[in-house]
């Protein structure tokens, strides 16, 4: 880490003497006086990010020895592996949008791409910002400002604004979706007024899924790419430096099936709470909420290995586990409502009181967030900041609540959290559909499946399908004419849509019909679990494009045609899966038939449900 900082300094402080020569004289002086601000801010930046503690570990492990490298992909660009500072990608799109689910990555890939920066020392000065900081009275510019002031003095707030205006920065805005829900919307309009003024800099934007992501239309969207087997084997023995304890590991997943635990080594994240939970109970779960049931148990009793097996932590609070957990469960559903995932001093104890009223106990709070940050290490602590290690495990806590704690207010709470931002809180359904499949299938598919059920009896008699041509429902997908650029094709979805839709009409499809935007969260679970939904697999192997007159000479201008997949609709089969194989996207389709059979099980179970007679044996 010192050899990167001191083989780095140079060069910065070489390509930020060369900025000073072109300024203007009124601000020569002020900017070689103001130098050190930013090279003492990447230096301490540069430190903080090179040691890393992943969630559950107790120690800072050097980030470059346990960093596997991610890799960017958004299905019409080449791959972009991130191991420094991806200038190649960069000089196609100065406005770089990542948006993936919980776990993969996208703070991890955005540090690396930040210490990348700092260590090429020529591609502009890095500044990260991490977006839940912002609020309507604090922006980017006062961020920025507070973030580079020593402890001798303050920046100049002119000069930082005239180097914005020029463009030298590479400015990474992290965690779109961790904005206090009450600050989103005045945040948001100040970041893209931010942007747009200072559109010369590099800006690289992380985030889940978000509708209110389509505002931000100069941005090229991406997403990190799962890892494969040999990554997460790879990622495994880094933490303990190709140890026993992750060789164990590794032999015991290779001889498993992977089915059960596929989803969790495709995921950074999981990876590694799958490393803390092996440590303490050498089996595998199978489903993501015993997964983490399995992680808890890991941290509520977890010995210190560095002094020794016998070790354990002492628990301040004095708390059982099923009361510890019951306690992080009433936090996590507050942390979910409130949107939330770090706090105060006085706003966490705030919550942890309101906790013990919900549940009935007593015991001092500033003992339970001792034990949160020390004992069971659920919580880090930031500055005088407190947040949840990672935003996954408020999720969890939360829909354990929700399932076991709030009796007749469930359906409430789900169809409350639903409406309120289904793909926000797509990770929370997720682990829903694994807890509680019965309440999955009554308060959420239920209405979902009556909705397609009813658009596919609107339909003639044989149009009994309704086709789903994406990989991702719910994600835009823009299009690549020969006669635009490619960031300027991003400004102008509508038109291209609208060309789509002239390409379907000609052929007599149906291009309007679709599920309401609510059911995408709904539908793309389903998908990932593979459940309810069938493959189109074409007879013939080779599409005959010479059959589709007009697609062929649509195809001839244009690079790639997507299908946007905000637009699920009906489509003739043959067609379909034509533009499929042209794009290599998968088709999968729901039948009538399938839609009915789903929905008469779930009503019959809810009738069981509240019939005891179904009890007799």
């Amino acid at each position: 880490m010192t050899a990167a900082v001191t083989a780095a300094k140079p060069k910065l402080e070489s390509w930020f003497n060369n900025i000073v020569e072109k300024m203007d004289v009124v601000y020569k002086t002020t900017l070689m006086k103001d130098r050190d601000h930013f090279m003492d801010y990447l230096e301490r930046t540069y430190k903080r990010f090179s040691l890393i503690r992943p969630v559950g570990f107790r120690e800072q492990l050097d980030f470059s020895k346990i960093y596997v490298p991610l890799t960017l992909e958004n299905g019409n660009d080449k791959e972009y592996v991130v191991d420094s500072f991806p200038k190649d990608l960069v000089s196609k799109h100065k406005h770089l949008l990542i948006v993936d689910n919980a776990g993969m990555g996208k703070s991890t890939i955005s540090k690396r791409m930040f210490m990348g920066a700092f260590e090429d020392g020529s591609c502009g000065i890095p500044i990260f910002v991490e977006l839940r900081h912002l609020s309507k009275g604090h922006d980017v510019v006062s961020e920025i400002l507070k973030q580079t002031r020593n402890l001798s003095s303050e920046f100049d707030g002119n000069l930082l604004r005239v180097l914005l205006e020029k463009g030298h920065f590479v400015i990474f805005l992290d965690g779109y979706d961790e904005i206090s829900l009450s600050e989103k919307s005045v945040v948001t309009e100040s970041l893209q007024t931010f942007i747009e003024k200072a559109a010369n800099n590099v800006f690289v934007l992380t985030s889940r899924q978000d509708d209110a992501l389509m505002g931000f239309q100069t941005f090229c969207q991406y997403s990190i790419k799962q890892l494969k087997d040999k990554d997460a084997y790879q990622l495994l023995s880094n933490l303990d430096n190709n140890g026993e304890k992750s060789q164990h590991l590794i032999r015991t997943l290779k001889q498993e099936k992977l089915d059960g635990v596929k989803e969790f080594l495709v995921n950074p994240l999981l990876v590694t709470l799958l490393y803390t939970a092996f440590d303490f109970e050498p089996t595998i779960p199978t489903k993501k909420h015993l997964f983490y049931d399995q992680v808890f148990n890991a941290f509520f009793q977890q010995h210190d290995f560095s002094k020794g097996d016998s070790f354990v932590h002492e628990k301040k609070s004095n708390l059982a586990k099923d009361d510890f957990e019951r306690i992080l469960r009433c936090i996590g559903f507050a942390s979910v409502v409130n949107h939330k995932v770090e706090f105060s001093r006085p706003e966490i104890i705030k919550g942890i009181d309101l906790a013990k009223v919900k549940c009935g106990l007593k015991f001092e709070s500033s003992d339970f967030l001792d034990d949160l940050i020390l004992s069971v290490p659920i919580f880090i602590k930031e500055g005088s900041r407190y947040k949840w290690a990672h935003k996954s495990l408020s999720e969890y806590f939360a829909v354990e609540y929700i399932a076991l704690d709030t009796m007749d207010k469930e359906q409430y709470y789900i169809e409350n959290i639903y409406n309120k931002d289904p793909s926000q809180n797509r990770n929370l359904f997720d682990l829903y559909y694994d807890i509680k499949p019965s309440g999955f299938d009554q308060f959420l598919l239920l209405p979902c499946l009556e909705e397609i059920k009813g658009e596919l009896l609107s339909q003639n008699e044989n149009k009994e399908k309704i086709i789903f041509c994406t990989r991702w429902i719910g994600r835009k997908i823009i299009i690549h004419p020969n006669d635009m650029k490619e960031q300027d094709a991003q400004y102008e979805p509508f038109y291209w849509n609208v060309k789509i839709k002239k390409l379907l009409s000609d052929y007599n499809i149906m291009a309007s019909t679709k599920p309401s935007k609510k059911w995408w969260t709904v539908l793309d679970i389903l998908l990932n679990k593979k459940c309810l939904f069938r493959t189109y697999r074409r007879r013939n192997k080779t599409p005959n494009i010479e059959d589709v007159p007009y697609l062929k000479s649509y195809l001839l201008e244009n690079t790639i045609i997507e299908l946007e997949s905000t637009n699920i609709s009906q489509f003739n089969t043959d067609l379909i899966a034509e533009l499929n194989q042209i794009i290599q996207w998968r088709a999968v389709y729901l039948t009538k038939e399938d839609c009915e059979k789903k929905i008469r099980q779930i009503k019959r179970d809810i009738k069981d449900k509240e019939d005891l007679s179904s009890w007799e044996f």
